[in-house]
């Protein structure tokens, strides 16, 4: 892939797992009905959401014709980039969607009791702290992973 589009490809690739990731809460899930489904499809959130911020590094790497980042970054290893770069563009609300995808999905990682109840996740820490995955809130996620995406695109498209 050319270097001066490979940022192009990193939304379209998100866009793609969006598209997923949609499908799967709104057709999937209703006919498994399986809360265990709900972290998939987080996961899939998740991607779109690496992906786009990728694009937004590889935008920046292709305007100075540099590269300093590999293709397989953790969040753990882009976010920190990402937010002291383009913190200032996002509103508080993507910030905490971004933190809270994915403190959801290492929480589902490091829990040690994990159960369905009434359509939901539920992950409890060793203290008793209780996160609760419910597909209205992955529904809530993925529009807030597309309008970030359809907003990044447009700002890599016109500059």
């Amino acid at each position: 892939m050319k270097r001066a589009q490979r940022y192009l490809e990193y939304v379209e690739c998100a866009k793609q797992e969006i598209r997923t990731a949609e499908h799967m809460a709104t057709v999937t899930y209703e006919s498994v009905n399986d809360p265990k489904f709900l972290l998939t499809i987080l996961r899939r959130v998740e991607s779109a959401n690496l992906l786009v911020m990728k694009a937004m590094l590889a935008k920046e790497e292709t305007r100075e014709n540099t590269q300093k980042r590999g293709r397989n970054e953790t969040y753990e290893e882009l976010f920190p980039v990402w937010e002291t770069k383009y913190a200032q563009e996002c509103n508080k609300e993507t910030l905490q969607y971004l933190q809270q995808t994915h403190a959801l999905l290492k929480k589902h990682e490091e829990s040690p009791v994990e159960f369905a109840r009434r359509g939901n996740i539920v992950l409890c820490t060793e203290e008793y702290q209780l996160d609760i995955i419910s597909i209205e809130s992955i529904k809530k996620s993925i529009q807030l992973a597309k309008n970030l995406t359809k907003r990044v695109e447009w700002g890599l498209k016109r500059g």
